[in-house]
């Protein structure tokens, strides 16, 4: 019987910060009642491919009305319904597909 030394691979682990429902700000529209709006700062964000993928994952989460990219500024801004969602279930979406915010 004969034993094979196979390469191994290294495997690079992400750290990846889990924010605090508390340190995520939100802001009432005017006259919206239960719509909120917030801005996310996404730091790998650097291409059209990003800005779809991006617009499609939020876009995706039941509550959300309207998702704003500006790629250059690294900048999402999000409309959603508080009743259905909140910022802290965006940004961990965004967090488990693997961007750094």
């Amino acid at each position: 019987m004969k034993f094979f030394e196979l390469p191994v691979q290294k495997m690079k682990v992400r750290r990846t910060f889990i924010p605090n429902k508390n340190d995520i700000s939100e802001k009432g529209v005017p006259g919206g009642g239960n719509i909120r709006e917030t801005t996310l700062i996404v730091d790998d964000m650097v291409c059209r491919y990003c800005k779809d993928m991006v617009t499609r994952l939020v876009s995706s989460i039941d509550g959300v009305s309207r998702v704003r990219v500006d790629v250059p500024e690294h900048r999402i801004n999000v409309i959603y319904d508080s009743k259905k969602t909140d910022a802290y279930v965006i940004k961990i979406k965004l967090l488990e597909a693997g961007y750094r915010l």
